[in-house]
């Protein structure tokens, strides 16, 4: 029922990006990555530059089995997002996503360069060297970062100490405990 209504809607407004978008995402998930892809390919025409149009062009490509033409979309879009924090924390994910773990440290890299304190791209940097065997970096990130962001987000720092410990989760909910009764929140 949503297709039948989205592709109405493309067909009397082609220049129109969010239903264009919808449509395309809807198309994603029946399957249909060639539909998705050509849809993508015509929002492209009407602003090549719009990392949302890009993404998804770029997801189509996976999904139509072209993970080499998603990376070179994919770098286009870390070109057009410059120092935009959110946009290249979304690109490292996109990257991710491919298996491209240097290119999305490359992006987190950019997403951190202006804003260092952005906080889903440093829980995401702690979590790639976590996984990357990196116990040592992974740990004093997490630290530094519960440090920061104790005071004013409880959760992130139990959210930090509980990937510090990545086997049992017994173990992750020992540890929050201890911080949170060594750390106790304070009300304002």
């Amino acid at each position: 029922m949503a297709i039948q209504y989205l592709q109405k809607v493309q067909a009397l407004e082609p220049r129109n990006i969010p239903p264009g978008l919808q449509l395309a995402e809807l198309y994603l998930r029946k399957g249909e990555g060639e539909k998705a892809l050509n849809l993508a390919k015509g929002l492209e025409l009407v602003d090549g530059k719009d990392l949302g149009v890009l993404a998804l062009e770029g997801r189509a490509y996976v999904a139509t089995g072209k993970p080499g033409l998603a990376k070179a979309v994919y770098k286009r879009m870390t070109a057009f997002a410059g120092a935009d924090a959110a946009s290249q924390y979304k690109i490292a994910r996109l990257h991710l996503d491919l298996g491209d773990q240097n290119a999305a440290l490359y992006n987190l890299g950019k997403s951190l360069s202006d804003t260092p304190d952005y906080l889903p791209a440093l829980a995401l940097l702690a979590e790639l060297e976590i996984k990357s065997g990196k116990l040592v970096e992974a740990e004093a990130r997490a630290r530094r970062l519960v440090e920061r962001f104790r005071a004013t987000k409880p959760g992130i720092a139990c959210w930090v100490i509980s990937h510090l410990h990545v086997g049992s989760m017994t173990k992750r909910w020992r540890a929050i405990r201890r911080h949170s009764i060594n750390h106790p929140v304070r009300k304002r």
